[in-house]
């Protein structure tokens, strides 16, 4: 009897291990788990990733507004005015800005900011992660790389007035402010980087003949080198080089001698120093343009 129920308990057990029915019913338990799980960590994830990209979205596009060159607002103000705006809670953003200048001109500006934040979860939170933390960061930067300036100097023979506490002279008064407004100006910036133009006036501006040359002037005479303007004219900032363009009778408009038909003021000067100086990066060639505008200045 002994026999037989020990051989009828090792026949089950044999039986049991070769039966795979049901085998397939215990794997797919466990990947349907495990499917379940990482779908959870998923939408944690994908969740996570929504906040995300909004908050870095609407963080780039304020760091961009404020740091237009064009804006005058501060730019601290332009992010979290524009944040807010989104329904982002500004209270954890920070704003770094750097201003750079030359000669008191805003040339460049660069705004940082970042902020933190976190998303809570519904899957992680059984890995002891309640929340999933994030830090925002967007940097731009718009610079002027390339600065031309162009210095008009009104040298016509109202200058010859006093000032306004009748100290010196307007032009006197000019011939400082603008060599100071020079040296400042390129001291300050990186080699070959500003250029400032001259432009001495006075009833006209002389070209001058080698800038004349690139443009489409009537051809009477090669005496001065200044031009006439329509008033349609201003209307536009360009000038096309193949626009023809009317030169400026030369005459005088004080004669000095009726013996000496070259002394005296014309309409389109010929002095030294009344040329346009274009486009120069030499304080010292800049300055003597301004010292020689004033030094033949006549009211």
């Amino acid at each position: 009897m002994h026999y037989h129920v020990s051989h009828w308990f090792l026949k089950r057990i044999y039986d049991f291990k070769e039966d795979e029915d049901g085998g397939i019913m215990i794997l797919s338990l466990m990947l349907f788990v495990c499917m379940i799980v990482a779908g959870g960590l998923a939408v944690d994830l994908a969740n996570y990733e929504r906040s995300r990209t909004y908050l870095q979205t609407h963080l780039d596009n304020a760091v961009l507004g404020a740091a237009s060159l064009s804006q005058n607002m501060d730019p601290k103000e332009v992010v979290l005015s524009y944040m807010a705006s989104s329904g982002v809670d500004t209270s954890a953003i920070n704003v770094e800005t750097d201003i750079e200048q030359i000669g008191g001109i805003v040339v460049g500006r660069t705004v940082y900011a970042s902020m933190d934040d976190e998303v809570r979860t519904f899957f992680f939170r059984y890995f002891n992660h309640d929340t999933l933390g994030m830090k925002i960061e967007s940097r731009a930067v718009e610079r002027v790389e390339d600065i031309e300036i162009s210095l008009a100097l009104d040298v016509s023979g109202s200058m010859s007035d006093p000032t306004s506490d009748r100290s010196e002279r307007k032009i006197d008064a000019l011939k400082e402010a603008a060599s100071g407004f020079v040296d400042e100006v390129l001291s300050e910036a990186e080699e070959g980087r500003v250029s400032i133009s001259i432009i001495p006036y006075s009833t006209k501006v002389n070209a001058g003949a080698d800038l004349l040359n690139y443009y489409n002037a009537t051809t009477e005479h090669e005496y001065s080198h200044c031009v006439d303007f329509e008033a349609n004219d201003f209307r536009t900032l360009s000038i096309y080089p193949s626009s023809l363009l009317q030169r400026t009778a030369h005459f005088q408009f004080s004669e000095w001698s009726v013996y000496d038909p070259s002394a005296g003021i014309w309409t389109c000067r010929i002095d030294p120093g009344f040329e346009i100086t274009p486009l120069s990066s030499s304080a010292t060639e800049l300055k003597a343009q301004i010292d020689g505008s004033v030094r033949n200045f006549v009211p």
